[in-house]
């Protein structure tokens, strides 16, 4: 036996396994609180970029958990919060338009060097606002099937099911009989 086999770990401090859940080192931990200033700073900032709540989150130095923590417990600021991001929302819809329509101008390099702009427009963004404003007219794709409305009693019903089945029946053992028919004609050309 080695000197020192039977000691496990003497002496030695081991470290416990790092946790994916641990929460970051703070830079400064004052933005774990929210004050008014930051909370009107935050939600200026949220209705400007869009919606983006990250963004508007670290340009008032808030952490983004304080925010939906404060969403959830806090009926007046939700109701806040959802305006923002819908004015924010709206931006962004009428950035996409104007995109759309107005075009956007883009530089054209030739041997690395700009020589002009071009002026493109995006007709995805076009598409996407159609669809979002007449979904029923520029959906992606049609309908496979129609709702008929068709009334019919049980009696009916039963008969018609019947009916059906026997056909299908009866395709299943054509369709039987032609394949027993080329595999003996197959057997018999050997």
């Amino acid at each position: 036996m080695k000197a020192g086999a039977g000691k496990k770990n003497k002496g030695k401090v081991r470290k416990a396994p790092k946790s994916r859940y641990t929460l970051p080192k703070l830079k400064n931990p004052a933005h774990l609180s929210l004050t008014p200033k930051r909370v009107s700073k935050f939600l200026a900032e949220l209705s400007r970029n869009g919606g983006n709540v990250s963004r508007a989150a670290k340009t008032a130095n808030v952490s983004r958990r304080l925010i939906y923590l404060r969403e959830e417990t806090d009926a007046e600021f939700a109701k806040e919060f959802r305006a923002a991001q819908r004015v924010g929302y709206r931006a962004l819809e009428d950035e996409a338009r104007r995109r759309a329509f107005n075009g956007v101008r883009e530089p054209l390099y030739y041997a690395g060097k700009k020589v002009a702009s071009v002026k493109s427009y995006s007709d995805k963004l076009l598409i996407e606002l159609l669809r979002a404003e007449f979904p029923e007219k520029y959906r992606k794709e049609a309908p496979a099937t129609a709702v008929v409305n068709v009334q019919m009693s049980q009696a009916d019903c039963e008969r018609f099911a019947k009916e059906r089945l026997a056909e299908l029946r009866a395709k299943r053992a054509a369709e039987a009989a032609e394949t027993a028919g080329k595999d003996k004609g197959a057997k018999n050309e050997t």
